[in-house]
């Protein structure tokens, strides 16, 4: 004990940390040892998965070191600080010991808010196809089992066939169905209640007629909403589209985490402030719908307004049925987005 308490705060968690083979890194766990963290949408079970997502996380700060360490027989508690994308971040990780020693549980958690936001939406990215997705924020299975094409009834075929043709027309950046046609995300949704989700289906095409928003603009808004309302799959979708668009992955993070990056266009800017205001309590302010007006014209304002609207019904639902992000499968090369895309 005193040996240890000579050395640096986290330094007996860092050595692990830093095994080089997965059997050492795994020696100091228990076999079903658990990772609960405020970045991720689920619990993360076993060595091997634990061991991806420190590989991915360790590498996103720009700067992190341990400063303080607290110690029980059967705990450990250690605050650490740091930055993340240029800003402040802080956290605690806490260790739990089984009577043998190993460890049989990490909590982790990040702060301030935003910044779980942010380093939420990076780490969603890096973790693609190496930690499993399809389990829920509870732990549970997904609440609205897919659909296979085969087992469509009538309306529901229709809706069906209405929504793939929208979506092979408009965003193919990101996943949108299982190799087997069962569709996911909110379209999932749409075939489980084919009445609602036909009209929603329908007024998504309506907002996206009316085609006056730049796809960069439409991006900054769907962002701060998906940011806002903390929709996974909304953010794994929308953060796809705005890499398409070559925008800085560091103005994605920023959008996600409802911060107002520096380098928007003026336009955009906008956007995001009228999609930030509306994600708040009350009306739009009569001068933000004066510049908004100004940036658009009447009728473009009013597309941006619809589209908050639209995106902010899309993320309820998402997270009403617990909708995870999906395995992604690969990459997707920067290329025009069609604006008559459907909703994600």
């Amino acid at each position: 004990m005193g040996n240890d308490q000579a050395l640096a705060p986290g330094h007996a968690w860092l050595e692990i940390i830093k095994r080089p083979g997965q059997e050492a890194f795994a020696s100091a766990f228990a076999k079903d040892v658990v990772l609960d963290a405020s970045v991720t949408n689920a619990p993360i079970v076993g060595a091997v998965a634990i061991r991806a997502f420190f590989d991915a996380t360790r590498t996103m700060y720009d700067e992190i070191a341990f400063v303080r360490e607290t110690r029980s027989a059967t705990r450990t508690q250690l605050e650490w600080e740091g930055r993340f994308a240029g800003r402040p971040i802080a956290g605690t990780t806490i260790l739990a010991h089984n009577p043998e020693g190993s460890i049989e549980s990490i909590r982790l958690y990040h702060r301030p808010y935003e910044q779980v936001i942010a380093f939420s939406a990076e780490l969603a990215r890096r973790l693609a196809g190496k930690v499993d997705p399809q389990i829920s924020r509870t732990g549970t299975a997904m609440r609205l089992a897919l659909i296979h094409p085969a087992d469509l009834d009538p309306d529901q075929r229709e809706l069906y066939d209405d929504m793939r043709a929208g979506i092979a027309a408009g965003f193919t950046a990101f996943q949108t169905a299982e190799d087997d046609g069962a569709m996911i995300g909110p379209w999932n949704a749409s075939l489980h209640h084919p009445a609602i989700g036909k009209a929603s289906w329908e007024l998504t095409k309506a907002v996206n007629a009316m085609g006056l928003l730049p796809a960069s603009v439409k991006e900054v808004a769907i962002l701060v909403v998906a940011g806002f309302h903390r929709a996974s799959y909304e953010i794994y979708a929308h953060v796809a589209v705005a890499q398409r668009l070559r925008m800085p992955l560091t103005s994605i993070s920023l959008l996600v985490a409802n911060l107002k990056p520096a380098d928007l266009a003026a336009d955009e800017a906008v956007a995001f402030d009228v999609a930030y205001l509306l994600c708040r309590d009350g009306p739009l302010p009569e001068p933000m719908w004066r510049l908004a007006v100004e940036a658009f014209g009447d009728v473009g304002a009013a597309q941006l307004i619809y589209l908050v609207g639209v995106y902010a019904y899309v993320s309820t639902a998402l997270n009403g049925f617990d909708v995870p992000a999906p395995k992604e499968k690969g990459s997707v090369p920067p290329a025009s987005i069609n604006a008559t895309a459907g909703s994600s």
